[in-house]
């Protein structure tokens, strides 16, 4: 048994169609970390984390995952291949490890996908409230009988309508999520604006009240609130999930991860549609049943693939708590981007540097070891129940994998 067998994805080529442009990208990648948790992770770690400190912990956030950005800018320019770091570390070390990468990715886009929507429902929560409108107290929180409520019926339905968005096809998906770009930026302006008139600097007096934290294994404190920020510059790897939907990716897939990411940075996340692309990427590898491969007739979006992302997020949406959906996101990127960090230092061994035209990530190997101790920094911050939840998403893809994945790869029936 060979798990650990290679696949040039740079060569792998799919039925969708090439029409993004760097403009389109960077509205995506916007799009993907400018969102509704703005308005609240942040005020859940500034309240129960870092106090005023929390910018601090932003920062933080915001060069872990730059560093990340970057591993990521020159596997793109190197192998441009549709699937992110899935795709990436399949070349690199093998396919297990990819199928690990590729499960955690799926597992954050899901969860990133829901919390997205646990807080849209909010706002239209106190919208309808404006009006006199409430729902029912059983549908009208997640999962917790003792307080009578069993599912949040408002998320479910703003993923179902966001998942018919998407099925129309990716360039309508990104019209639609310009025009959210421009809503967002216009609340967010208005946000600040009107926020200007009530700073009261008296406020931020005791200005890390719960302290630095510890580097590893605290709960508190300016680390502990780095950990929960990092949800805030997610979204920035979509673009590398759309790599066959891109014109001449190898320039523009950098341009437009640096590009956003820079425009982004004192942002937040929304995730898109980028997810139904990595199960489709797997899928197509033969480590997922083939009917997530299928495209619809017209628009050549992965239907079934879609589909089961909608079905899948709304589920979590409606159940499991924003707070609980953020740490599991978090934990489980974390962990595959120490693959990534790895994959980085393996390819220059292999491969050696990039040739002329292509990304080049400075500072190797010094940035990907900085990485790897930040993000099991991060990942020592959360709770028992967020690492129980994570090792049962490993158990679960492993099994996945040997039961069904490594059978039905397109390289085992090649042998």
């Amino acid at each position: 048994m060979d798990i650990f067998r290679k696949k040039d994805v740079s060569k792998s080529r799919t039925g969708m169609k090439r029409h993004l442009k760097i403009h389109d990208l960077i509205l995506l990648g916007i799009g993907a970390m400018v969102g509704t948790g703005i308005f609240t992770i942040t005020g859940i770690g500034a309240a129960n984390y870092a106090g005023p400190s929390l910018i601090i912990s932003i920062i933080i956030s915001a060069l872990c995952v730059s560093m990340s950005a970057l591993f990521y800018a020159e596997f793109a320019s190197r192998i441009p291949a549709n699937g992110g770091a899935y795709s990436y570390i399949y070349a690199v070390f093998g396919e297990f490890p990819a199928w690990i990468a590729g499960w955690l990715t799926i597992m954050e886009f899901m969860t990133a996908i829901s919390g997205v929507a646990s807080g849209w429902g909010s706002y239209l929560k106190g919208l309808l409230s404006g009006f006199g409108i409430q729902l029912p107290t059983a549908l009208n929180g997640t999962f917790n009988p003792k307080e009578g409520t069993y599912v949040d019926l408002l998320p479910i339905l703003v993923l179902l309508f966001v998942t018919a968005v998407v099925l129309l096809n990716s360039k309508a998906a990104l019209r639609f999520n310009s025009a959210l770009v421009v809503l967002k930026f216009s609340a967010l302006a208005l946000f600040v604006i009107a926020g200007l008139f009530f700073i009261k600097p008296e406020n931020w007096s005791n200005f890390a009240p719960f302290g630095f934290g510890e580097i590893y294994g605290g709960k508190v404190g300016i680390m502990a609130g780095a950990s929960l920020m990092f949800f805030a510059f997610l979204g920035f790897e979509s673009i590398s999930m759309a790599v066959d939907e891109i014109k001449e990716p190898q320039k523009n897939v950098p341009r437009g991860i640096v590009l956003s990411l820079t425009i982004v940075t004192i942002l937040y996340i929304l995730v898109t549609f980028a997810l139904s692309r990595m199960i489709y990427s797997i899928a197509r590898d033969g480590l997922l049943p083939r009917s997530f491969r299928q495209l619809t007739e017209t628009s050549r979006v992965p239907k079934n693939a879609t589909i089961l992302v909608g079905i899948a997020s709304a589920v979590c949406a409606g159940i499991f708590p924003l707070a609980s959906i953020a740490s599991f996101l978090n934990i489980c990127t974390l962990a595959y981007l120490i693959l990534l960090a790895l994959a980085i230092l393996k390819l220059r061994k292999d491969k050696g540097m990039p040739q002329a035209g292509e990304f080049k990530t400075p500072f190797v190997p010094v940035l990907p070891f900085l990485s790897i101790i930040i993000c099991l920094s991060f990942m020592t911050q959360y709770t028992r129940e967020t690492w129980q939840a994570f090792g049962i998403a490993l158990l679960v893809g492993s099994l996945i994998y040997f039961a069904y994945g490594y059978k039905h790869s397109e390289i085992y029936a090649d042998h």
